[in-house]
């Protein structure tokens, strides 16, 4: 791993003693690469040799952090605080003055994991999951409850791990180790952001501002490395490529296609590059392997198995380039509120009422954007209006999963607590960013070098979430404020873009390929010995000619991805 760190409080609110790092090297051997070990005030921290490392006043700041680090010397530092001044990709540890472990606090929407496990009196936290299974000096324990929740409520990262005694702890919450027992605690979620008196209602402002916490995001996160921009054309990576022209990282780009026509955008990633002064690496994608077995074991399934052919280019391209980070513009669709039903329309009836020349504005642009008419935009608006649709909860499914295995509840999740609460429209947009956090961990490339995330960072999910849902459809365009905050420093071609590249060609013909090696993988793997799957749908899902509406196509693809997590862990059935 090119970034890691590894550590361990012990419960009882004593640090860590000099006697226990010895079975901290111990776990530290079975990583690669020369780690180091630092002490601070008798707490021992293992990390890799590119892990920032760095003590401020009474607090350890693990990985990259920025903003008023002034705040960080005050010795009655709360992790509320620290959220309110600072963003980045960090794990804070504070501690008394006698040296006691005190809080620790993941940044909100920080992409450096932190996982935990409570072994004999000790809490282990790392961002490395394996180390952590073998702190627990027990072998591996798949929680099939987990898998089970997992196929049921897909996209939805919760705290909680596929292996038994190891959590996540999530972006922006932190653990009092000083309490007993020791208790979590949100610092930052969605909520704090979303309400009427701070919001953006002026266009032009919200555009302004949109651009400037892009820019902050992609300054602070490249620094003056050299840095791979995945590019695909599309509108969020063409942003990121025009935000890293302002920047000092020495920035390069790679444009992927897998050979189809609806993933060629080489034509749209090279009017980008040329736009940003960035120069264009072009590499074909070749088929991947659906049944090759993951490379890295991780808390849960990753990175989906259709991506690793992608996966593995881009990571020839970093060791070519001896880069520093991978950037992507993952996530721009869902901070940047791409509107999937009438939730603007609601959200501004809500606001401003049915008769108000605002609500009909939005009706019409949404009308234009989803080609439809505008009552038929109306009345749906007006059944989410009036919360006849469900009020927040994640959507469920069955898939493959047998009937003998019950639905259960959704998995706790504290942001899902205050979206019961929130206009439909914004509603929506926070479930969508919810779910994209579940799709940004366990990439093997990370191998060579981590991957940021600039439309996932703080700065700009802040800002917006600040941004009313109307706001985003102006003109019948998605994505309208980001539009408009790049407008001056984006093509033509890329600003006024309607259509996206889509992989859903380039997967279903996998499974249509290789449905003869899925057949046993599938039918006779880990989760049908289990008596996890309806064995019955998915020997018919693989006979039958494989079509892209069909949902049933789509869904064996997560249940692939769990297959091969599986036997990262537990080896071939």
């Amino acid at each position: 791993m090119t970034e890691g760190y590894l550590v361990a409080c012990a419960l009882d609110g004593q640090p860590d003693l000099r006697s226990d790092s010895r079975s901290a090297e111990n776990l530290v051997h079975r990583l690669p690469g020369p780690w180091r070990a630092r002490r601070f005030e008798g707490l021992t921290i293992h990390v890799s040799p590119s892990t920032e490392l760095r003590q401020i006043g009474r607090t350890v700041i693990i990985g990259q952090i920025f903003g008023d680090l002034a705040v960080l010397q005050r010795a009655d530092l709360h992790p509320d605080l620290l959220v309110a001044h600072c963003w980045g990709n960090y794990l804070a540890l504070h501690m008394f003055k006698s040296g006691r472990p005190s809080w620790l606090l993941r940044a909100p929407l920080g992409h450096l994991p932190v996982y935990t496990a409570a072994v004999a009196g000790k809490l282990w936290i790392s961002s490395h999951v394996p180390e952590l299974a073998a702190a627990r000096a027990v072998r591996p324990q798949i929680d099939w409850s987990f898998v089970a929740n997992h196929l049921a409520f897909l996209h939805l990262k919760t705290a909680r791990t596929g292996l038994v005694g190891i959590e996540e702890l999530l972006g922006g919450q932190w653990l009092d180790l000083s309490a007993e027992p020791t208790r979590r605690t949100t610092a930052w979620s969605p909520g704090m952001f979303v309400r009427t008196d701070i919001g953006i209602a002026d266009f032009a402002d919200a555009s302004r501002r949109l651009a400037g916490s892009i820019d902050e995001a992609v300054r602070c996160l490249a620094g003056d490395g050299k840095v791979l921009l995945e590019l695909s054309g599309g509108l969020d990576s063409s942003i990121i490529a025009a935000a890293l022209a302002l920047s000092k990282a020495k920035a390069q780009a790679v444009s992927l296609s897998t050979g189809s026509a609806e993933s060629d955008e080489r034509n749209y990633a090279q009017a980008a590059a040329d736009a940003a002064g960035i120069a264009l690496t072009l590499r074909e994608v070749g088929k991947s392997n659906l049944i090759k077995r993951a490379r890295s074991r991780e808390a849960r399934p990753g990175l989906p198995v259709i991506l690793g052919a992608a996966d593995a280019v881009l990571a020839q391209e970093g060791t070519a380039q001896a880069i520093t980070a991978f950037f992507s513009g993952a996530g721009g669709d869902c901070v940047f509120a791409t509107p999937n039903a009438a939730g603007p329309a609601a959200d501004a009836a809500i606001r401003s009422g049915w008769a108000a020349r605002s609500t009909w504005r939005t009706i019409e642009a949404l009308a234009r954007y989803h080609n439809a008419s505008v009552w038929s935009v109306a009345g749906r608006a007006w059944q989410l209006a009036r919360g006849a649709s469900d009020p927040g909860s994640w959507r469920r499914t069955r898939g493959y999963l047998t009937d003998a295995v019950p639905l259960p509840d959704a998995p706790l999740h504290p942001w899902l607590s205050e979206t019961s609460s929130m206009l439909p429209g914004k509603r929506d947009h926070v479930h969508a960013i919810l779910a994209s956090l579940a799709h940004i961990d366990g990439y093997p490339r990370h191998a060579i070098a981590p991957t940021r995330f600039p439309l996932l960072s703080q700065p700009v999910v802040e800002s917006a979430l600040r941004i009313p849902s109307w706001l985003w459809v102006e003109g019948g365009q998605d994505r309208a404020v980001a539009r408009a905050a790049f407008a001056n420093r984006l093509p033509d071609l890329i600003r006024d873009r309607r259509s996206k590249g889509a992989l859903d060609g380039y997967a279903l013909a996998a499974i249509e390929q290789q449905a003869d090696e899925l057949r046993p993988f599938l039918l006779d793997g880990h989760l049908a010995r289990q008596g996890l799957l309806d064995l019955a749908r998915v020997r018919s899902a693989l006979r039958e000619r494989v079509r892209r509406a069909d949902p049933r196509a789509h869904l064996l693809l997560p249940l692939i991805d769990t297959e091969n997590w599986l036997r990262a862990w537990l080896g071939d059935p």
